[in-house]
C-alpha cells in the first residue's frame, strides 16, 4: 500500500489511548481486523518504548 493509502486507512491508526491509569492502555475498534489489531499492539509498544507513563507521571507531580 502506498504512504498515502497508509495514512487515510483507519487500519493503520486503530487504537484510543486511555490517560489517567497506571500502566499503558489501547483500546482497539471493536470490527479490527488483523492488519488493525497488529497496529494497534505497535502502537502501544510505541508508547511503553516512549515512557510515557513516568512522563505523565512527572508531570502530575506538578500539578499537585
Amino acid at each position: 500500500m502506498s504512504s498515502i493509502g497508509k495514512q487515510i486507512d483507519p487500519r493503520y491508526l486503530n487504537g484510543a489511548s486511555f490517560l489517567g491509569v497506571n500502566g499503558v492502555v489501547v483500546k482497539s475498534h471493536g470490527h479490527a481486523d488483523a492488519l488493525a489489531f497488529k497496529q494497534s499492539i505497535i502502537y502501544t509498544k510505541r508508547m511503553i518504548e516512549s515512557g510515557i507513563v513516568e512522563k505523565l507521571q512527572n508531570l502530575a507531580k506538578y500539578d499537585e
